[in-house]
């Protein structure tokens, strides 16, 4: 049963038509994601579903109750909540209505892992409809049924959670490339053809001197009639080659490609060491005698709770404390939300081009990742939204002379596309980073170690919860396997000891049965 239909939409923008919708509905139990870059229409689309704009075109009709998880504001709060706890309270409060639809945007904002474990928990137990718009990779793979992304104003509807999603997008742009590919083949054939039929028909021989009138005359309408065949089969071709169906060849934008010898990179074995870090706050010690060494070049994620210490302990290290040991030669930059080392009179490409080593096309590829193309990158700071200048500086520190890059919350704000395109610059950068984002996909595909804060504990390890969970698995299957193999091997002896003849021969199956026995017993059930 539809709950919501949409018939006819238009909603403008200033002189721009920001959504184009001319049927989408919603049926009852669908949980369905909203994809799009920043500034597509997802919040805009929710809104006109809640009847909090109206539509300059079509209709909307929604047949059931309606509860609202909105976008986490900014504003001072007098209870000195944190903003974690403010959104897992608003969460609370839309979830006590256990159906109907459920309009939620950006409902992970401030939450750390395990509170998106939660919410993601509580939204599939959701019996009702759901409209989520989300960046988070994880929420959107573990609630959602179907997805539709918002593209230049129109709705595409895809079958499936964001994985799929991606699967379905990707398969588009190979059959795209096949038919490009094709497209190019005929078209080189065609092209060919018509070459090789015009030189036939210059290539055909006059007359020959020696010919009588009578003769020469046959001869040369023998030879107009071909040369008029080839002609017309020429044109023939020449049309079949302007009607060929043109095909796009599919955006591949290109690689980046880090060149740390334009500068003198650090080549020690450790960029970072610590030494029994200590870090309290008034009420708690957030983690204690902490040592570890980060070799260069690792890409070191840091996860806990909220309140558990993360940014204390970024800040330690970019401060040197007492405890943190980072090499005179290592050279460190500094990722924070204030944007105080922007100039604001300056433009885009000027800014970074002050402190990078890199030349300009180079820059402008970071920058097209960061979603910052063409005329974007000749504005000045002070033109572009807040939004905007963080991917001004998250470009500015890629493209710096840094040995070590010291991140917190990269990812805050960032749609999935720009956050794809960070991955992919941070996956080529060559030198050490260190970074705390709640962005669970994220975390697990840039890092290779993590630094855990639990319980005023840290630890420091290879790997990451994607590599622990690969790791897990395989150990499940080989305990399957081994599991199979004990139980083939008992049931063999059951057999054996039942036609065996000799005391001897009993013993020993009894033996091996006895030790089978125990072996299974260490198998969980």
């Amino acid at each position: 049963m539809s709950i919501v239909e949409m018939n006819g939409i238009k909603k403008e923008f200033g002189d721009r038509l920001l959504l184009d919708i001319p049927s989408f509905k919603v049926e009852n139990a669908q949980k369905i994601g909203i994809v799009g870059r920043n500034g597509a229409g997802k919040t805009t689309l929710l809104r006109l579903i809640a009847g909090e704009e109206k539509v300059d075109e079509g209709r909307i009709q929604v047949s059931v109750m309606k509860q609202w998880i909105r976008q986490m504001d900014m504003e001072p709060n007098p209870k000195c909540e944190s903003g974690g706890e403010r959104t897992k309270k608003r969460i609370i409060e839309a979830l006590m209505h256990k159906n109907g639809l459920l309009l939620a945007d950006e409902p992970t904002s401030h939450l750390d892992l395990e509170s998106r474990k939660w919410l993601a928990k509580e939204l599939r137990n959701y019996s009702g409809a759901i409209l989520l718009v989300s960046h988070d990779r994880y929420i959107l793979d573990q609630v959602c049924t179907h997805m539709i992304e918002i593209e230049q104003g129109k709705i595409y509807y895809y079958e499936g959670n964001y994985t799929s999603y991606v699967k379905q997008k990707d398969e588009k742009k190979r059959r795209q490339q096949y038919e490009y590919d094709e497209y190019q083949k005929e078209k080189r054939r065609l092209t060919h053809a018509v070459t090789q039929v015009k030189q036939q028909a210059q290539n055909m021989k006059k007359s020959p001197a020696r010919m009588s009138h009578s003769e020469a005359k046959l001869s040369k309408m023998r030879v107009e009639s071909k040369r008029s065949k080839v002609s017309r089969n020429a044109k023939s071709i020449e049309t079949r080659l302007h009607q060929l169906e043109k095909k796009e060849r599919p955006y591949e934008p290109a690689p980046v490609q880090f060149d740390f010898e334009l500068f003198r990179p650090y080549r020690g074995p450790y960029s970072i060491r610590l030494e029994r870090l200590t870090k309290k706050v008034p009420d708690k010690v957030l983690f204690e005698h902490f040592s570890c060494a980060i070799p260069t070049g690792a890409k070191v994620g840091v996860r806990g709770r909220n309140g558990s210490g993360k940014t204390t302990l970024l800040q330690a290290i970019k401060e040197k404390e007492a405890g943190v040991i980072i090499p005179a030669a290592v050279k460190v930059g500094y990722f924070e939300q204030t944007l105080s080392h922007l100039d604001k009179t300056k433009s885009v490409l000027e800014n970074i081009q002050m402190s990078s080593p890199y030349h300009e096309t180079f820059i402008r590829t970071v920058l097209a990742r960061l979603q910052l193309k063409g005329d974007h990158v000749d504005k000045s700071i002070s033109s572009l939204s807040g939004g905007e200048q963080v991917k001004v500086a998250l470009a500015k520190l890629c493209c710096g002379a840094y040995d070590l890059l010291i991140m917190d919350e990269p990812t805050n704000y960032l749609d999935i596309t720009t956050k794809l395109g960070l991955e992919e610059v941070l996956s080529a950068y060559q030198g050490t980073l260190l970074f705390v984002s709640h962005d669970r996909t994220f975390t697990n595909h840039l890092s290779d170690h993590m630094i855990v804060l639990h319980e005023g504990k840290a630890s420091f390890y290879r790997g990451n919860d994607e590599i622990d969970l690969k790791k897990q698995e395989e150990k499940n299957v080989d305990q399957a396997n081994r599991l199979l193999q004990l139980q083939h091997e008992r049931n063999e002896i059951i057999n054996k000891l039942s036609f065996a003849t000799s005391e001897h021969e009993k013993n020993e199956l009894e033996l091996r049965f006895q030790q089978l026995i125990l072996q299974l017993k260490q198998f969980p059930k």
